[in-house]
């Protein structure tokens, strides 16, 4: 039996991962720990044969599960990392596991020992459709742009605000572009620059559209967030010597179209001691682009508030 820990219910991911590990190991059992009590009852309603409750983290690290799986905001993130894995649960953080630099130094710090047991990124990252086209191209890319939309307006509810609070539209969702950029053009991607569009609206601090540059040994890319729009889209343009291919993800009969199931299949293999399918310096890059990124992007907004 593979029992997985499931640490905060906070957005749709761990649902969407429960599911998905369920379908793929019939026989996996949740141990579920979050600290909003309907949440949690929420999931052990749709799980009711296979998921129990933890009343604390500690619970959950002298539980010894196999896996954890960690959808808390990002200050929270190497907290909770370091004990899994003192533990030796091997551990997968939905994105984003940091927004700042020193987010990414304490996470740095917290996995230090034990990085080929930790699993972070964008499900897009490992969507087939993407990973079997770059996989075609091998070292062609000389330019790459990517595109993120997703609606952020259901982060108006009190229950979704600390998506915006956690740093909003950049970091949130530009970790889904970011990790496609890095993905094509490697780890040496670096952004130089982001700038944002005005709030909304009075709820969300947030913006609503969002766009910036990078460079990867001397390679560009760009990309560009939209979270006004109706439901998600996600595309990939890889740049070559012999024209620009389009990577579409999401589209009507793809094979696990946005990476989910692909994703839930790594975190069974690592809780049965396989090592993260990606090394931790990838994963490093892109929360290093994400916190830059973020970082620019409120000195860009701070510029726009002193103009006259």
């Amino acid at each position: 039996m593979t029992r997985i820990a499931i640490i905060g219910l906070a957005n749709s991911h761990p649902r969407i991962d429960a599911r998905n590990l369920a379908s793929l190991r019939p026989g996996v059992r949740f141990l579920v720990q979050d600290e909003d009590p309907a949440r949690v009852q929420d999931f052990l309603a749709e799980h009711p044969e296979r998921a129990e409750q933890a009343a604390t983290v500690a619970d959950v690290v002298d539980a010894g599960c196999a896996a954890a799986l960690v959808t808390v905001p990002p200050a929270q993130v190497a907290s909770l990392v370091g004990p899994l894995l003192e533990a030796s649960t091997a551990v997968l953080i939905t994105k984003p596991a940091a927004t700042t630099t020193q987010e990414l130094e304490a996470l740095d710090a917290a996995v230090r020992g034990h990085e080929d047991r930790v699993l972070t990124c964008s499900p897009l990252r490992m969507a087939p459709a993407v990973a079997a086209q770059l996989r075609a191209l091998g070292d062609a890319t000389v330019a790459a742009r990517a595109h993120a939309a997703h609606d952020i307006g259901y982060w108006t509810r009190p229950e979704n605000r600390w998506q915006d609070e956690a740093g909003g539209l950049v970091p949130m969702m530009g970790v889904h572009a970011l990790d496609l950029l890095e993905l094509a053009l490697g780890p040496s991607l670096r952004v130089t620059a982001c700038t944002t569009g005005p709030p909304r609206d009075g709820v969300l601090t947030s913006p609503w559209h969002a766009e910036g540059r990078a460079k990867a040994d001397g390679r560009q890319a760009v990309f560009t967030l939209d979270g006004a729009v109706g439901g998600q889209h996600y595309t990939l343009e890889i740049d070559t010597a012999d024209g620009t291919r389009t990577i579409a993800l999401g589209e009507d009969g793809q094979e696990d179209p946005f990476g989910f199931r692909t994703l839930a299949g790594h975190l069974l293999a690592m809780a049965g001691g396989a090592p993260s399918p990606l090394p931790w310096p990838r994963s490093r890059a892109v929360l290093q682009a994400v916190a830059d990124a973020t970082r620019l992007s409120r000195r860009s907004e701070a510029r726009d508030q002193e103009t006259p």
